[in-house]
């Protein structure tokens, strides 16, 4: 190296690089909207740091420069990269998914097929469904997590569907839950629900199918 402090920003941006874009994957991969763009200012704190390796290596900043702007940036970074992420869950938490194109791999965020509440979810909507709905929001802090998905299909098949509902194993909803969301429905079933405390109707977890003439609606619910 042609200046002796130039290792600072060379370190700092070598450990930026390496966490931005780790952090950028699990991003992806992890969060139900998907920060393809908003996402990459996660990589800015790094890409500073090199600029200022750079700059220093070249004599265009010199030793307190250096080490100070190397500080400053990476600090910046930290706070602002947290304060991002923040946003970002906060975003995600505000606007549901609504794209039918990301059910199965929302699905699978949920925990599919373990996961009990998402059990007997479809493992990707029917190619002749019509009428497609789709919505996911994820849980922020106390917040409740909602899966939905409600499609149409021709007669042969919604018969042929009610008969493998009819299959599951039924688990009963607590009566107001069944009377505030569902009092629409021709008939269903709940395949799970669960309470965290024994009377307790505010914390609470469903899983469900039900359905009205050849339309079926499928929810999960963690409130």
């Amino acid at each position: 190296m042609k200046s002796k402090t130039s290792w600072l920003p060379a370190v700092l941006a070598g450990c930026g690089w390496l966490g931005g874009i780790t952090l950028y994957i699990l991003l992806l991969f992890t969060m139900p909207r998907q920060p393809w763009i908003t996402g990459l200012l996660f990589l800015l704190p790094a890409a500073l740091l090199t600029a200022v390796t750079v700059m220093s290596e070249q004599r265009i900043l010199h030793g307190a420069g250096t080490i100070i702007g190397s500080i400053l940036i990476t600090a910046v970074g930290i706070i602002g990269g947290f304060l991002l992420l923040l946003w970002l869950s906060i975003e995600t938490a505000i606007h549901p998914v609504t794209d039918p194109g990301q059910y199965q791999r929302i699905l699978g965020l949920c925990g599919y097929p373990e996961e009990e509440t998402v059990a007997f979810f479809p493992p990707e909507i029917p190619a002749t469904a019509t009428d497609i709905t789709f919505s996911y929001c994820t849980p922020l802090l106390q917040g409740g997590e909602e899966l939905s998905l409600q499609f149409t299909l021709l007669k042969e098949q919604a018969e042929q569907l009610k008969a493998e509902i009819e299959a599951l194993p039924d688990c009963p909803a607590p009566d107001y839950l069944r009377e505030f969301d569902f009092s629409e429905a021709e008939d269903g079933r709940v395949w799970y629900s669960r309470s965290y405390q024994p009377g307790d109707w505010n914390h609470g977890e469903l899983g469900a199918v039900f359905w009205k003439d050849n339309t079926f609606w499928y929810t999960m619910q963690d409130w």
